[in-house]
C-alpha cells in the first residue's frame, strides 16, 4: 500500500518540475496519481491518503479544486495548483 508521505513528495516533485518548466498550473488527479504510484484499482488501493496528501499542498487562497466528489474524497478529485509556489513551506 503506497504510504501519504509517498504521495506527498510525488505531489512535491511534480510541482517542482511543473513550476521549473514555467507553467502557470499544474492540475493533478487522485485516480491518476494513485495510479501512477501502483495500487489502484484494487483492494489495497489508499484514495484517502492520496487524497489527504493532495490536500496538504493545497492553498484556499491560491489552487483551484477542479472536481470532488459528494463527500469531498475519492478518485475523482482533482486539484488545480496555481504557481509560483514556495515549495519550502511543505516540510515533510
Amino acid at each position: 500500500m503506497v504510504t501519504t508521505l509517498e504521495f506527498k513528495a510525488t505531489i512535491k516533485t511534480k510541482l517542482r518540475v511543473a513550476q521549473a518548466m514555467h507553467l502557470p498550473f499544474l492540475e493533478i488527479n487522485a485516480r491518476e496519481l494513485h495510479s501512477y504510484l501502483g495500487a489502484y484499482p484494487g483492494n489495497s488501493h489508499s484514495i484517502p491518503s492520496c487524497c489527504n496528501a493532495l490536500r496538504f499542498f493545497f492553498d484556499e487562497n491560491e489552487d483551484e479544486i477542479i472536481s470532488q466528489p459528494p463527500r469531498g474524497n475519492g478518485p475523482s478529485l482533482t486539484i488545480r495548483y496555481n504557481f509560483p509556489k514556495v515549495l519550502e513551506n511543505y516540510p515533510f
